[in-house]
């Protein structure tokens, strides 16, 4: 993931420096690099975050830039010590319904669900510290987009192509300016691409060890997760 951002109102503002672009309406360029983003798809969009998650009531509320859970660990605290017990998605769609749920023989392990920005456990009061990816944003609620100049110059150019279109619709400008900037966006776009396929090599032999391990380990949350992505061996007998 990238460390460094920047705000998608930085981009707008370069686009509108552009001769024909000083009127782009401010919902068209978001709408436009919007749907930039959705097609390039690539996870550096997001970052890593973690936060303390109180449990009242057998719910919690998740931060606001929540987008997806990485790992969940109840914290239980005393005067003399503090223990973590990490805990295991449910599947079972009826597990938020149940009464009593910490007393049910069938959840004997710290479990939890997520339902929009709740989070339901298996206990009903208690602490949790969760690790999640969320898209950041700015202090006035605008996307960051990573500062990497592919993914820079393929929103530019997708926001400045979307107003250029729509210019070309109505006449007011010729086809070959709004295919110059459509072919910009096009070569950027396929730019981000490759950016992405182009990973640390240990972070790529870490994945692929994850993704092409042999049989499946469901104790790995006991260790929390400390060895997924090591390397596995296979006995064969001779």
């Amino acid at each position: 993931m990238i460390d460094k951002f920047i705000s998608l109102k930085v981009i707008i503002d370069r686009v509108m420096m552009n001769p024909g672009a000083e009127d782009l309406p401010y919902d068209v360029a978001v709408l436009a690099a919007s749907d930039t983003i959705k097609l390039i798809a690539n996870p550096v969009f997001l970052i890593s975050l973690d936060a303390y998650v109180n449990i009242e009531d057998y719910r919690g509320v998740l931060p606001i830039n929540y987008l997806d859970i990485i790992k969940v660990t109840k914290v239980d605290s005393n005067s003399s010590e503090t223990s973590r017990r990490a805990m295991l998605y449910n599947s079972d769609p009826f597990f938020k319904s149940y009464d009593e749920r910490e007393m049910n023989p069938r959840e004997s392990s710290f479990r939890y669900k997520t339902e929009g920005r709740y989070i339901f456990t298996s206990f009903s009061e208690g602490k949790l510290h969760v690790a999640y990816t969320a898209v950041p944003v700015d202090f006035d609620g605008v996307v960051m987009i990573p500062d990497n100049a592919n993914i820079i110059k393929a929103i530019e150019f997708s926001i400045l192509s979307s107003w250029l279109q729509k210019k070309w619709f109505l006449g007011k400008i010729t086809p070959d300016k709004f295919q110059w900037a459509d072919k910009e966006r096009n070569w950027y776009v396929s730019q981000t691409g490759a950016d992405f396929k182009m990973q640390n090599l240990d972070k790529r032999q870490s994945i692929a060890n994850t993704i092409n391990t042999l049989m499946l380990n469901d104790e790995h949350s006991v260790n929390d997760y400390r060895e997924l992505g090591l390397k596995e061996y296979r006995k064969r007998s001779i």
